[in-house]
């Protein structure tokens, strides 16, 4: 059985050998192409142009359509791994391929731990910063007309508070591919009707954004088995973050203090 861990970036990084990782530059016809031997986004049939706003996208769709020869695929970020060990960036804690096999033996999918949404919901919390309200609602349109039965979930998704972030997924080859075609259909509809003028920097990655909605819904609609790791940030200042934040969560107080620090500026 092959399992594949793809590694994606857009700059050159320090990660030592684990086998079965293995890099994958994203945006290279728009960005300097490093001089590694990463693979690259921008070979055989590639949306590699549009990484300023479909982000790691870019890379999960270059794998869906140029590498077959796999089992099983996972997508993970130069700065974030799934591991067994929340309170350690060393990378002995990494999910092995070989732990992964027997885990999908069991499970459909490995996602991120659901973390808390910084506001009242998804929602809020996605346009807030990252998207604007005519995104959500250009996405529900379209989910509408190309897939109605899905729409209950995306509504679920938006209204709960919890959601598992970044775009990362480990799966079999099968189940990936049929995640793939469902989500660039939708997006790709999206973008046909999307205005780029008057956004921040933020949020010209809209479909990037977007899609960490998606991969939610797409999930519970297809009452798919998860099994939840922690993300691990390998950069140290945003692990202790990360990990405060959720120590807060798990004492009830996180909420609680982003209120009283919220209420404080008013």
């Amino acid at each position: 059985m092959k399992t594949k861990i793809f590694v994606i970036t857009h700059k050159e990084f320090k990660m030592n050998h684990i086998k079965d990782y293995i890099p994958l530059q994203v945006g290279v016809d728009i960005n300097n192409e490093l001089k590694t031997n990463y693979l690259k986004d921008n070979v055989g049939d590639n949306i590699s142009s549009k990484n300023r706003n479909y982000c790691e996208l870019t890379g999960v769709y270059w794998l869906w359509k140029n590498y077959n020869d796999i089992d099983n695929i996972g997508i993970c970020h130069y700065r974030r791994f799934f591991s067994k060990k929340m309170v350690s960036t060393s990378d002995k804690y990494f999910l092995k391929s070989t732990e992964i096999e027997e885990i999908l033996k069991q499970y459909d999918i490995i996602l991120p731990k659901k973390l808390k949404t910084l506001r009242i919901n998804v929602f809020k919390n996605f346009t807030a910063n990252s998207v604007k309200e005519e995104d959500i609602e250009n996405t529900k349109n379209v989910l509408k007309k190309l897939f109605p039965d899905y729409l209950e979930d995306f509504n679920k998704i938006l209204a709960s508070n919890h959601l598992s972030f970044a775009n990362m997924m480990i799966t079999n080859k099968k189940i990936y591919n049929q995640y793939c075609e469902w989500l660039f259909k939708i997006l790709f509809e999206v973008e046909k009707i999307t205005d780029y003028s008057q956004r921040t920097n933020q949020q010209m990655r809209v479909f990037g954004y977007l899609s960490e909605i998606l991969l939610n819904v797409w999930v519970n609609k297809n009452n798919l088995k998860i099994k939840y790791f922690p993300v691990v940030q390998t950069e140290i200042k945003h692990n202790i973050i990360y990990y405060l934040k959720l120590i807060l969560e798990k004492l009830n107080l996180y909420n609680l203090i982003y209120d009283k620090l919220k209420n404080n500026k008013h």
